[in-house]
């Protein structure tokens, strides 16, 4: 495959990214068709015309792969579907190809159903099985979309190994683990990561401390919960919006994990086949960061993190909630004496 490097990313980058944008139709399809044009013409015309047969040496068209699920479940969180991004992609390429900007053979756009609305566990073979069909199809030169991120991290892995690379641009993919520039090296993702938020939450709830090189002589105010760990440091400086809180327990939406899993006749807890939830993701994210950044945490969910996840997708009894914050309070002041907060994502209670 021919490498076309940042000419193809950055027209694929600008028609991705309206997707999600919530403009209507004119103001949609004028910004679509400004960004295009830039990154289209910064790099095509070359010596006062544009060749319309070829570009850098790659035969026209540009192959885009555009790979989302072609309805709406409860598996996709961002709501990002086939029916409502195709024409976005369909209005700005005509708007360009109208204004002479690019000719008609410029870009094909091929969709492909990652089914991620009907199996999530099966979206990542039938998205991994598009893009392998388009590429030895010789129709492969960008993919857009997934609304997933197992399907995302399969195909970004193997991609970046077709010929020279192909550029991924996703608007979703938050995971902070397809950050890795050397596992994932063709992958932009358009609205950030999960870790950007943990960042934030860090900075707003977390009890942090800093090291010294040398031991210090200040012993008498060091926190009598930590010695064991806080030899030589002093206490940081904490901002006056960082509430400094030491315990933290994290409650959350997952299947497989969840407290309220279905039981077998026999009263043993059902296997969930089901992918981690962007819940998860998130607060695996937090933990992440808290223990990378903070000497504390990194000790004190050494063996494990503080937690509670729960199927929110299940009818549930009255009660049943405030049983598990009466759980989720016993792991917080059972252990400490500090302040107790709940860290709740993505969660809508209906209690029945």
């Amino acid at each position: 495959m021919i490498d076309f490097g940042s000419l193809m990313q950055a027209s694929v980058v600008t028609t991705s990214a309206i997707i999600d944008f919530p403009f209507d139709r004119k103001k949609r399809t004028a910004t679509i068709f400004l960004l295009l044009s830039i990154a289209l013409l910064g790099q095509v015309v070359a010596d006062g015309e544009i060749r319309r047969s070829a570009i850098n040496g790659h035969q026209l068209p540009f192959n885009v792969l555009v790979v989302l699920p072609e309805s709406e479940s409860n598996n996709d969180n961002f709501g990002i579907t086939m029916p409502k991004a195709r024409p976005v992609i369909d209005i700005s390429v005509m708007d360009a190809i109208r204004s002479g900007k690019i000719g008609s053979d410029f870009l094909n756009f091929t969709y492909h159903d990652s089914k991620f609305a009907e199996n999530a566990n099966l979206a990542e073979r039938f998205a991994t099985l598009g893009v392998v069909t388009a590429y030895c199809s010789h129709r492969l030169d960008a993919i857009l979309g997934f609304a997933d991120s197992y399907s995302l991290a399969t195909t970004s892995k193997i991609t970046a190994a077709f010929g020279h690379g192909v550029p991924v641009i996703t608007t979703a993919g938050m995971v902070s683990n397809l950050g890795d520039r050397h596992t994932y090296p063709f992958l932009t993702r358009i609205q950030g990561s999960y870790r950007q938020m943990a960042d934030s939450m860090y900075k707003l709830i977390a009890y942090r401390e800093e090291f010294e090189k040398g031991p210090s002589t200040d012993k008498g105010n060091r926190r009598s919960d930590s010695n064991a760990t806080s030899r030589g440091r002093l206490p940081v400086q904490e901002s006056r919006l960082s509430l400094g809180y030491q315990n933290l327990v994290l409650m959350y939406h997952d299947k497989r994990r969840a407290v309220n899993r279905p039981r077998l006749a026999d009263g043993e807890v059902m296997v969930v086949e089901s992918v981690s939830s962007h819940c998860y993701f998130t607060l695996y994210a937090i933990k992440n960061f808290f223990t990378e950044k903070s000497a504390y945490f990194k000790e004190a969910w050494k063996i494990q993190t503080p937690s509670l996840a729960f199927d929110e997708e299940i009818t549930r009894i009255p009660g049943e909630i405030e049983s598990w914050l009466k759980i989720v309070s016993e792991h917080a002041n059972g252990a400490f004496s500090y302040c107790l907060i709940y860290i709740v994502f993505l969660i809508n209670l209906k209690v029945k």
